[in-house]
């Protein structure tokens, strides 16, 4: 009886199987490490809400530079981050566009650190500090002009484009004075500065994920990054699968699979070969 090969077709269903769960193991892994790097990124907002202030030329506070520059700012206090985009403000020379959040009422300070914008007169600026903002209700974010390798004492008076924090609303109520966010008003009274208590400012502080940005480790470059792996994964697995279904049907040949019985000669109506029966 001729046995037919019954194993190639199994074979290769058998590896292309293998191949998928290799490449859904590979796709798990990658998003896995995709995941741990979206939860050590300082973006992450599962200890604090992040507060969005809009970032305009404010009649009454600024006095320095173009009126059109705009900007958004968004600070989380608990994680310790102070996010800014701007767009519009002239590139320094020797000085440097200095962060500050005022709690205009009580006179407090905090300074956010340093940035310049580029030659297209924008930014992207992120600072992450140890421990966390202090929790004092800042009112105003501003930007000011620093010369750079002073330590600053204050806001310089030299101030730049900013915002208000929202007013926070309780109980579906309007609150009784909302803060004044620039305008058509000419006679808007100049903010004061003048004796503003500074807090200490934190030691900041360079996660994992803003190393990586820093250095042009986008996300869509790690995206990028980790499809290539997946292919050069998939490409190598069909080599090697071409390569291993071959062997194994040569494997299955030299057994005995896939090809004719031999005869033995010396049985009957073996070429060359007599019956043994008779003798």
């Amino acid at each position: 009886m001729i046995r037919r090969p019954q194993s190639t077709g199994r074979v290769s269903v058998l590896s292309w199987s293998r191949l998928v769960r290799c490449m859904l193991s590979c796709v798990s892994l990658l998003t896995l490490l995709v995941s741990s790097f979206l939860a050590a990124a300082p973006s992450a907002k599962a200890n604090g809400a992040p507060v969005t202030i809009i970032l305009t030329y404010l009649t009454g506070v600024s006095n320095f530079g173009p009126e059109t520059a705009t900007g958004v700012a968004e600070v989380i206090g608990a994680e310790g981050e102070i996010t800014i985009s701007v767009t519009g403000l002239p590139k320094l020379v020797g000085e440097s566009y200095e962060v500050w959040l005022i709690n205009t009422r009580t006179k407090e300070a905090y300074n956010g650190g340093r940035f310049n914008t580029d030659d297209y007169q924008s930014a992207m600026y992120s600072q992450v500090v140890e421990g966390r903002i202090p929790d004092i209700h800042f009112s105003l974010l501003v930007l000011t002009v620093a010369n750079d390798g002073v330590a600053s004492s204050g806001p310089g008076e030299r101030r730049s484009i900013g915002g208000y924090f929202p007013v926070p609303v309780a109980d579906g109520q309007q609150p009784t004075e909302l803060p004044y966010t620039g305008g058509e008003t000419p006679d808007a009274p100049q903010l004061s500065l003048d004796g503003l208590v500074v807090l200490p400012q934190s030691v900041p502080k360079t996660p994992l994920s803003s190393s990586l940005i820093s250095n042009g480790w986008s996300p869509y470059v790690l995206a990028a990054t980790g499809l290539a792996i997946l292919c050069a994964v998939f490409v190598a697995g069909i080599r090697w699968e071409r390569r291993r279904v071959p062997s194994r049907a040569r494997a299955l040949s030299d057994r005995g699979f896939g090809s004719a019985p031999r005869k033995d000669p010396t049985e009957c109506g073996g070429r060359g070969g007599r019956s043994r029966k008779g003798h």
